[in-house]
């Protein structure tokens, strides 16, 4: 069994309220679009439920083969893709990735990641070291590295920003193949990022009630 689960989670910074009382459940098949406004908190709540973040308050429970996991050990079977992930410009592409996998403790497949960078139509380019990528190129080297550690849980923060159309078909066809064995959550106000997925969570729901002075 594969399960995501949150309860009451609530996110404080500088004595602001960015959310409160955020409650979800989710199993594979089920994917989640998180929605709201441009700074609204979209980006933690999928940073929290990633592990990579803490809550002010409230817990994220991660369910495998019918057994409960810590934090610790389901970052080794989290993938995750944002914008504001960086690389090492001085490696090349599939150097970052190796280390990726390694500091995951995640076993080195050469024939599956040539066939990731082949079908993400990197495979010229693994060996170039990463400053010489476009922003593209860039963004298929994060899908990559998330896909080569087989991941159960899947966070997506604005996933097709920086793609051409071929980029997004590639990201969606690779997505569909993790459907059965993988939870998946996107964070995106993109309309074709959400109708690909089940069901929404509006983070602008979960904001406190404003107060009216008379």
């Amino acid at each position: 069994m594969l399960l995501l689960h949150a309860d009451a989670l609530k996110k404080v910074y500088d004595r602001k309220i960015i959310f409160q009382d955020v409650s979800l459940s989710i199993a594979p098949t089920e994917w989640l679009a998180i929605t709201g406004a441009n700074g609204s908190g979209k980006s933690t709540l999928l940073k929290i439920l990633a592990t990579l973040v803490s809550p002010t308050s409230g817990t994220v429970r991660y369910t495998l083969g019918g057994m409960a996991l810590t934090s610790d050990q389901a970052r080794s079977h989290i993938g995750f893709v944002s914008p504001y992930l960086n690389f090492y410009d001085e490696l090349s592409g599939i150097e970052n990735v190796l280390f990726a996998l390694r500091a995951k403790g995640k076993p080195i497949l050469k024939h599956e990641l040539d066939e990731l960078f082949n079908y993400f139509r990197l495979s010229e380019a693994q060996s170039k070291r990463v400053k010489a990528y476009s922003s593209g190129m860039i963004q298929r080297l994060r899908f990559i590295q998330a896909f080569a550690s087989q991941p159960k849980f899947l966070f997506l923060d604005e996933p097709t920003t920086t793609l051409d159309d071929d980029g997004k078909t590639l990201f969606w066809n690779k997505l569909q193949e993790f459907i059965s064995q993988t939870i998946v959550v996107i964070a995106s106000n993109d309309h074709d990022d959400i109708a690909h997925c089940t069901s929404q969570l509006c983070i602008e729901a979960f904001k406190p009630a404003k107060k009216i002075l008379l």
